[in-house]
């Protein structure tokens, strides 16, 4: 298991975000700004990590938890102090020296999971079913940074699972329903399809986070035929994948096994073929984090991975 937690990976080159006590009840923060920054640099890339679809949810509901979260907000005024100190700033790219850069990429880290988990926050509240479904996707992936796996309760999340399963198949018939191309308000079947393929990507993600360290084969191959070329899963699959590979060989060491012999006979992918995955999985997540991510969500997230499982 590792040993590290979400505050860990946040760090940059072992320098973590500043601690900042929560806003006094007489200081007034600059709303206006801290929206700005969370509507345009936030919001999007939040909504599209853990496909929200339609909902938008932290577009539309995140903002009005973060203005009375004092905390969160003396958080985000550290941010913009940082931004606005930092000789060019960039957020978590590789390469930098100065220590000025470093806070700032370590601050955002830390900015990009507190909004993240904004969401779980709702969801504990119990009075939102999309928070509920969005706040499983959340804690997935912190199971699976960091291969600690958690222990799933029946909740809401299971039903909406199931419900989408039993009504939508992935594998949607588009013929045969002149009413949809005759009433534009309906939801098209194609739109269903995605929905369904993004659902079913991350129920198999909140299994596989039951035990992160021991993510079967097969596992890989159903997530592999649902990226469907979304960025967002690519980057998660790739920390997945790095994962098992990272937590396979430190079960070999531990039991005293050679790491680079196959865990069973008859290895799927092969051992070549995990090499070379490996490989893949690495330099997607290096070229997000260095920069070429549509956004800072993602670059910190595959940022992240890298520090678990690479760096």
């Amino acid at each position: 298991m590792s040993s590290r937690t979400i505050e860990d990976l946040c760090a940059i080159n072992g320098q973590r975000g500043q601690e900042v006590p929560p806003l006094g009840p007489n200081l007034v923060p600059n709303f206006s700004e801290i929206r700005k920054v969370y509507d345009t640099f936030f919001a999007p890339g939040l909504d599209q990590l853990i496909e929200t679809g339609s909902t938008k949810w932290f577009a539309l509901k995140g903002w009005a938890l973060l203005m009375y979260d004092r905390t969160l907000l003396a958080q985000f005024m550290m941010y913009l102090t940082l931004i606005s100190t930092t000789p060019n700033p960039t957020s978590s790219a590789p390469g930098m020296t100065l220590p000025e850069q470093v806070a700032l990429a370590a601050q955002e880290a830390r900015m990009v999971w507190a909004c993240l988990n904004l969401v779980v926050s709702q969801a504990q509240i119990g009075n939102d079913d999309d928070a509920q479904t969005f706040a499983g996707r959340v804690r997935a992936l912190e199971a699976i940074l960091t291969s600690e796996p958690i222990v799933r309760t029946g909740s809401m999340a299971d039903f909406v699972h199931q419900d989408l399963e039993q009504e939508t198949d992935l594998d949607v018939d588009m013929s045969g329903i002149p009413t949809v191309a005759n009433n534009p308000l309906l939801e098209k079947p194609f739109s269903k399809q995605m929905q369904a393929r993004s659902n079913k990507f991350w129920q198999l993600v909140e299994q596989a986070s039951e035990l992160p360290a021991q993510v079967q084969p097969e596992v890989f191959e159903q997530l592999l035929a649902l990226l469907d070329g979304k960025e967002e899963r690519d980057i998660i699959y790739s920390i997945m994948f790095l994962g098992a590979q990272a937590n396979r060989s430190r079960a070999n060491t531990k039991n005293g096994n050679d790491s680079s012999r196959p865990a069973s006979s008859n290895p799927s992918p092969s051992r070549a073929a995990r090499g070379q995955q490996k490989e893949q999985a690495a330099r997607l997540l290096e070229t997000e984090a260095a920069g070429r991510a549509t956004n800072i969500v993602f670059q910190n997230i595959a940022g992240m991975g890298l520090r678990a499982f690479v760096q």
